[in-house]
């Protein structure tokens, strides 16, 4: 049976520096069962004897037993001790072609793109120019960037993601990547903070051209597929718990087109698969998915179906 250990308090010297991840306490010498977790998380230590950080209201629905952990060893762990471990590897150059090597062909499938027209259209350009000078992408779709060696799908500390980890390894003919981005954000709630990284990855057809005039309507209706990963540790419901809300939200709203939800699993967990869109999802194809309980991975495309969509999330998760 998997252990909770409830600490009473952060010692000072975790308390006023960032949050340092499980694991990665674990890969600066910390015991298993002296991890130091979040005011707001419990320790847990799974029947593998790998550590992790959990809400009680996790521990409780999992029905794990709960340990009271009275005395807690103060340890000296400081986000510059990570850095400091990381720094000393080498950076590479990496060029990666991202395209299918195959020219687009448009089927001339339509979809009813005036219920996907809200909310108002917004200016792309800029932004769209910002992501390729930090991630340069050419028009072939081929990307150069610098990464360094790291566990794959683990975070960049206060950068994202690694964003190469997150490429499909499938992609559609006629298609090609338009560009990739990562972000990191914190935000105060109840006077915690918490900390947000996300990963964003845009591919296009083969035969789309960036102009200076394109807009979030323009990507969202170009015709390609857009895939979004998402590491928060503010409190949330996972998919699992809101399909039947998100359900009667649909059924709500009415004007719905395509087939609707699929019943549709991944390692055990509910994945979010939707054909088809109204106003309040105004994409043809949907799939949205967490691995854990702080990260999201969300392909949506306002041109593909559900059925094509699918290769395309696999590859990304294998």
């Amino acid at each position: 049976m998997a252990l909770v250990m409830l600490v009473g308090s952060v010692p000072h010297s975790f308390a006023d520096t960032e949050y340092i991840s499980p694991r990665k306490q674990v890969e600066s010498g910390v015991a298993h069962e002296d991890v130091q977790c979040r005011e707001d998380r419990v320790l847990v230590l799974r029947t593998n004897g790998s550590p992790a950080c959990v809400t009680e209201k996790t521990a409780e629905r999992m029905g794990l037993e709960i340990i009271i952990k009275e005395d807690v060893t103060k340890l000296d762990i400081s986000q510059e001790t990570i850095v400091a471990q990381e720094s000393v590897t080498t950076p590479k150059i990496t060029v990666l072609d991202m395209s299918s090597q195959t020219e687009f062909v448009d089927d001339g499938r339509e979809y009813p793109l005036a219920i996907q027209r809200s909310p108002a259209p917004a200016p792309m350009y800029d932004n769209i120019m910002q992501h390729l000078e930090s991630f340069p992408v050419d028009e072939k779709g081929v990307a150069t960037f610098t990464t360094v060696p790291h566990e794959k799908y683990s975070l960049n500390l206060q950068n994202g993601f690694y964003i190469e980890d997150w490429f499909p390894t499938f992609v559609p003919k006629g298609y090609k990547l338009l560009y990739a981005s990562t972000s990191y954000h914190t935000t105060e709630l109840n006077e915690k903070t918490y900390e947000t990284h996300g990963a964003g990855i845009s591919f296009v057809p083969s035969t789309y051209v960036l102009s200076e005039d394109v807009t979030t309507h323009d990507l969202q209706n170009d015709k390609g597929f857009h895939i979004t990963i998402v590491h928060s540790t503010l409190p949330h419901d996972e998919i699992g718990d809101d399909i039947e809300l998100i359900r009667e939200m649909y059924e709500s709203q009415g004007n719905t087109y395509g087939e609707g939800f699929r019943e549709m699993t991944r390692d055990g967990k509910t994945v979010y698969a939707r054909a088809g869109g109204n106003g309040f999802n105004p994409y043809q194809a949907t799939i949205s998915f967490d691995p854990d309980e702080f990260t999201s991975i969300h392909v949506t495309s306002s041109y593909h179906t559900l059925d094509e969509l699918i290769p395309i999330f696999n590859s990304v998760m294998n």
